[in-house]
């Protein structure tokens, strides 16, 4: 496997070290990723860091090759949410910590632990009911897992 694992990314190549923002933040894209900004680390399910950055993109449509990363694979694959949720409005929770880490565990959805805002397409906060985030694409709670990933043999 390849070693992935950065600590805050450049602004381009050559180019001066981003800073993270002052708040964590988490936003669906319609039909698309989670874009990550802030003090973000990605582990694997046995506490392996993968990243440790500034922003990232993580799959949530199951589709990609590069799990837990977004490769672009929700376009061929159909995936659709248009990342708002009917009826909401209410502010996101803070969580603790400084950075916002997340856990990917095997075969299953992604765990967010730390303070962060949970945004929709559109910007407004979206309360953060739970913790666990959908990345097989078949929640029917989009973007909060419901376990369809054991009914449909998402595989990471």
């Amino acid at each position: 496997m390849e070693e992935r694992v950065h600590h805050y990314q450049e602004a381009a190549p050559g180019g001066p070290i981003e800073e993270p923002a002052a708040e964590n933040a988490v936003t669906l894209t319609a039909d698309g990723p989670l874009e990550l900004r802030g003090r973000i680390e990605i582990a694997s399910p046995d506490g392996t860091l993968l990243l440790v950055a500034t922003r990232a993109s993580l799959c949530r449509c199951g589709a990609s090759r590069d799990k837990p990363f977004c490769d672009g694979s929700h376009a061929a694959a159909g995936f659709h949410d248009c990342g708002v949720r009917p009826g909401n409005g209410g502010e996101a929770a803070p969580g603790e910590g400084p950075a916002l880490h997340v856990v990917c565990c095997q075969d299953g959805p992604l765990v967010f632990q730390g303070a962060f805002e949970l945004h929709e397409a559109d910007g407004r906060p979206l309360p953060v009911r739970r913790r666990v985030l959908c990345r097989c694409g078949e929640s029917t709670e989009k973007p909060f897992c419901d376990g369809s990933h054991a009914r449909i043999g998402f595989k990471t």
